[in-house]
């Protein structure tokens, strides 16, 4: 038996193979995958496969143990690529920084593989892993309840905490709500599946009425606390927080958005 593990051929000697499978690599005719790359692929189609069947699952218990796989499934990827970022919607704090991800995300581009679906309980889970770098973190970029961007920061991020309230009260199971305090005043939002992407839109209206009712006002930043997601606490505080950011267009115009997003670590 060769060296590497291959019995020869009768005309070679032993190792002669691997030799030439990395001299066709070293002139780039076969393409070589690392073990972290490889491993890494694997996780993300795991998570994949994770996502279907999590989808397929009408009972919300048995739901439960498939969000834990997949959360843990996701976990995996950090010390490899912190490939996180492949679900839809998590980001890197970084990446703001970035004039190419700006662009993409101006046009509300999230980009990911993987579909965005965990409940909050879990999805902060994962926002509060830790990035190889430690100056940096995950962020959740928030959508908006308008088919308009405001152009005032304070009010895009009203829009963008009135959208993670609509949104993660409609994946709990019925009857169960979304109960939380925004600074200090208590929120309760009931499971639904309504449409929430317009303003006139019925389920927009009453969270808007309710948010005004308690006097919570546009702001660049609410501190959200006492999070209950249906029968699971959520422990510690979340943030919702926007920034204004300027990037260079693809025509060299210099533009600028309000961006907004959901973090466990604040500032």
């Amino acid at each position: 038996m060769g060296h590497y593990g291959r019995r020869p051929d009768s005309a070679e000697r032993a190792g002669a193979g691997e030799r030439k499978r990395n001299k066709e690599i070293a002139k780039s005719r076969i393409k070589r995958t690392s073990p972290i790359t490889s491993s890494a692929n694997q996780w993300i189609r795991e998570l994949g496969y994770l996502q279907v069947e999590i989808k397929k699952e009408c009972d919300a218990a048995k739901r439960e143990p498939l969000y834990k796989r997949f959360v843990d499934c996701a976990s995996r990827l950090l010390p490899q690529k912190d490939a996180l970022t492949e679900i839809l919607g998590i980001e890197k704090y970084s990446s703001l920084n970035d004039n190419d991800s700006l662009s993409d995300l101006s046009g509300r581009n999230f980009r990911g593989s993987i579909d965005d679906f965990l409940p909050l309980h879990h999805l902060v889970k994962l926002l509060d892993r830790e990035v190889k770098n430690g100056e940096d973190k995950f962020i959740y970029l928030l959508g908006r309840t308008s088919t308009s961007t405001p152009a005032d920061v304070s009010v895009r991020n009203l829009r963008g905490l009135e959208y993670l309230l609509l949104s993660f009260a409609a994946r709990l199971p019925e009857g169960k709500y979304l109960d939380l305090n925004v600074d200090g005043k208590r929120v309760r939002v009931p499971s639904h599946n309504e449409h929430f992407e317009k303003d006139n839109e019925p389920v927009v209206v009453t969270i808007r009425r309710r948010l005004n009712a308690l006097g919570v006002a546009p702001s660049k930043h609410y501190r959200l606390g006492k999070i209950k997601d249906g029968l699971h606490k959520v422990h510690g505080n979340l943030n919702v927080v926007a920034e204004q950011r300027a990037y260079r267009a693809y025509d060299g115009q210099m533009k600028s958005f309000a961006i907004d997003y959901l973090t466990t670590k604040y500032p």
